[in-house]
């Protein structure tokens, strides 16, 4: 079956935009198939119920790349020497449709997320893998993107239900949320939900839904969540976007390094509690090995 559209070249209006912002490269926008963001929905409340933590979309054209976009990845890929690390414009996976072992080596309706924190959320590939897969995307495809990911059948027919519950906002914990009201004419306009390292635009779908409904105690989902207005000031919201949306990634620091930073440690630290440098250290050994650090 012929994919419905050419890769790269789909029209918005078919799409639900999610996220958007600027980077280097200009302004780009997180644009998704409706049967595509109900699974991703279903992920990032996974993801929530693992760790407490918000799975995002990598920033930029990381989920439904347009042909210029992908022309423009070619482009800076090339010039940083690394051409294989960006497929030649018009057949990005991130364009909508995809050929390879997956799809039987023909051309077919696909959509691609790349999900820059995954390990930030689920810890191990192996839980991020598996959550991907109960709801119905395909990890692992290109082994050396772990972030990767990809659903095959992103056009699939929402019944009623199914639109109406995009993802089970009732199980979210709201502590330490709020809700960014901004009400203008550029794209700013809208509620999001904000919390650190989360940043949420509702389309009109997500909030009308959301904000019916009741949590497991009986009061409204956004019982006691604070309300900021903008009011209409594109710089406040600019400001409290870049606030909340960083997204800290994890890292593991080699055993090497965290000998050097405990004996540099050790050596700043006063002994008035009596210990001895050599047991201060020790003591310091005890209580970092094995941490996993997060990079700031």
């Amino acid at each position: 079956m012929m994919p419905r559209y050419k890769n790269g070249q789909v029209p918005t209006d078919v799409l639900v935009k999610i996220a958007s912002g600027t980077n280097t490269d200009g302004y780009w926008e997180h644009l998704l198939p409706p049967a595509t963001l109900l699974k991703h929905n279903a992920l990032v409340a996974l993801g929530q119920k693992a760790s407490g933590r918000t799975l995002q979309i990598t920033p930029g054209y990381n989920a439904y790349r347009p042909l210029a976009a992908q022309t423009l990845a070619k482009k800076n890929a090339i010039a940083a020497g690394r051409p294989g690390d960006a497929a030649a414009p018009g057949t990005s996976s991130h364009g909508l449709t995809f050929r390879g072992a997956i799809t039987g080596n023909v051309e077919a309706d696909s959509a691609a997320m790349d999900y820059g924190n995954w390990q930030y959320v689920f810890g191990t590939y192996a839980a991020f893998a598996a959550a991907c897969t109960a709801v119905g995307l395909i990890p692992g495809v290109f082994s050396w993107e772990q972030w990767h990911v990809i659903d095959l059948d992103p056009w699939a027919a929402i019944s009623a239900s199914t639109s109406s519950t995009p993802f089970p906002i009732e199980e979210l914990d709201m502590t330490d949320m709020i809700l960014v009201h901004h009400e203008s004419a550029d794209w700013r306009n809208g509620t999001v939900l904000a919390a650190a390292g989360h940043w949420h635009p509702f389309s009109g779908e997500e909030w009308q839904y959301a904000s019916s409904k009741t949590r497991t105690d009986g009061k409204p989902i956004f019982d006691g969540v604070p309300i900021v207005n903008t009011d209409g000031n594109p710089r406040a919201y600019d400001l409290l976007r870049n606030m909340y949306s960083p997204v800290v990634q994890a890292t593991t620091l080699a055993d090497a390094d965290l000998a050097k930073l405990v004996e540099q440690i050790a050596a700043k630290l006063p002994t008035i509690t009596g210990a001895t440098p050599d047991q201060v250290q020790q003591l310091l050994v005890n209580a970092l090995g094995g941490l996993t650090l997060k990079a700031s």
